[in-house]
């Protein structure tokens, strides 16, 4: 429970390229698996002819008891490197009976920025030499964190409605995509080609067949807070 006045907070894993994005406030939204209940959105099925009414109700409904609330603050988890050594736990074990190990910080900081030699993972050979590594952005404390986040909208919805412009949101785009302007003046974007290119980083994401899976999404819109 957080204190009256004080703003909630929640950690939130970026790729790499994503944070770049980010940085360079090209990327303002995010897609990510929303856990609905189907039969609340609609009692005849997820693609069921609910009244609009009662499906705006629903959604309101489902995102009262989501993570994303608008107002609320997210600080992100990255990919960062840190100069330690790995120590084995005492008397702990992993699932298949191996000894369990842990990384141990010699210097305070993290750089995000790869140093002219780390190691992927520990050192079987070699482990208690202290050396930079290369740390997943799950292991990411808060402290160390660089970027925090204001969610400033937030809704459900299925993940190949996703339009051409917020595939750009989403911080992926290409050149080659916009054709000059169409008879409106706008700027044109292929939509084939952005869905492709989203559908692919998604799917790198989620694993094989998760777009064709279509889930229901909470798309994220945010603007990045100054340090």
């Amino acid at each position: 429970m957080t204190a009256m006045g004080e703003t909630k907070e929640r950690p939130i894993l970026f790729s790499r390229p994503m944070v770049t994005a980010i940085l360079e406030d090209r990327k303002t939204e995010t897609r990510r698996i929303a856990r609905l209940n189907l039969s609340v959105m609609d009692p005849r099925g997820p693609d069921g002819p609910a009244k609009e009414g009662l499906r705006a109700e629903a959604r309101r409904a489902a995102l009262k008891i989501a993570d994303f609330q608008v107002g609320r603050r997210l600080w992100v988890r990255e990919e960062h490197y840190r100069y330690g050594h790995w120590e084995l736990i005492p008397g702990k074990t992993t699932r298949t009976g191996r000894p369990k190990w842990r990384f141990v910080a010699d210097l305070p900081g993290v750089t995000f920025d790869p140093p002219a030699h780390f190691r992927r993972a520990m050192s079987r050979s070699d482990p208690a030499t202290p050396a930079w590594h290369k740390r997943l952005a799950r292991f990411m404390p808060r402290r160390m964190s660089r970027l925090s986040l204001e969610i400033t909208a937030v809704g459900p919805e299925r993940l190949q409605e996703i339009e051409a412009w917020d595939v750009v949101a989403e911080g992926v785009d290409d050149p080659s995509w916009h054709d000059s302007f169409d008879y409106t003046g706008r700027d044109f974007i292929d939509f084939g080609a952005a869905i492709k290119a989203f559908a692919g980083l998604w799917e790198t994401i989620n694993g094989p067949e998760s777009w064709d899976a279509n889930p229901y999404v909470y798309v994220v819109q945010f603007r990045r807070l100054e340090s």
